[in-house]
């Protein structure tokens, strides 16, 4: 019982000492234990008033994908203030268009308030590349989060944990792990990126995606 105690006290010290030297470097933010003695995590501190996050996602048709995904967000994101932006490109199912006109209202009763979503229209051919940097020319946000439509959330924090590491000014990229669904039912990591505009992430989302992305927006 005596050596349980000393153990405890230690890993409470070793906390303290870690959160001492983060405060004399002027590094905000709280240090947390793990479940893995002397293994520690840092959450860092976000603003006080929560920027918008605009949320870019690329898309054509396949209405019950996107919908999953959109979805996802609403329900289980507990981030206050973001904004969902679907970039649709060339689809051709009506069932899609029609599912766009009911998108705002849902998200915003979905979320409780916390979230608004608007669809802008792709003029051309495709080219993700260009989808996308049309997605961030009409995101408000002052951090954006590149996501793709078939993606499913299961952290209900992976906006602030990306955010957090955003805080830090050496982050100029950060990378987000995904779990992808195979056909047979297993799984396996996949470690998207994330990029300075300019956001970090913890295991948050579920789906085939190739990539997940979050960036603070560059001045300029």
């Amino acid at each position: 019982m005596a050596l349980l105690i000393a153990s405890r006290m230690l890993l409470k010290l070793v906390a303290l000492a870690l959160q001492r030297h983060f405060d004399s470097l002027g590094v905000h933010g709280t240090v947390e234990e793990t479940e893995t003695p002397f293994v520690y995590r840092m959450r860092y501190a976000l603003p006080e008033s929560a920027p918008l996050v605009s949320i870019v996602i690329p898309t054509k048709d396949h209405v019950e994908t996107l919908d999953a995904c959109v979805m996802s967000i609403a329900q289980k994101a507990t981030y206050a203030n973001y904004e969902i932006v679907l970039v649709e490109n060339n689809s051709e199912d009506p069932d899609t268009f029609a599912y766009y006109e009911t998108l705002p209202e849902r998200v915003a009763s979905v979320s409780g308030g916390k979230g608004i979503a608007r669809v802008v229209y792709w003029p051309g051919e495709f080219n993700y590349s260009q989808i996308i940097n049309f997605g961030v020319e009409h995101a408000k946000g002052d951090y954006l989060l590149l996501l793709n439509n078939d993606t499913e959330v299961i952290s209900p924090d992976f906006i602030e944990e990306m955010m957090g590491y955003l805080q830090r000014p050496d982050a100029g990229v950060v990378g987000g792990q995904t779990l992808f669904c195979r056909p047979s039912g297993t799984a396996r990591w996949h470690f998207g990126r994330c990029a300075r505009c300019t956001c970090p992430c913890q295991p948050g989302l579920l789906g085939k995606a190739r990539g997940l992305s979050c960036a603070r927006r560059a001045a300029g």
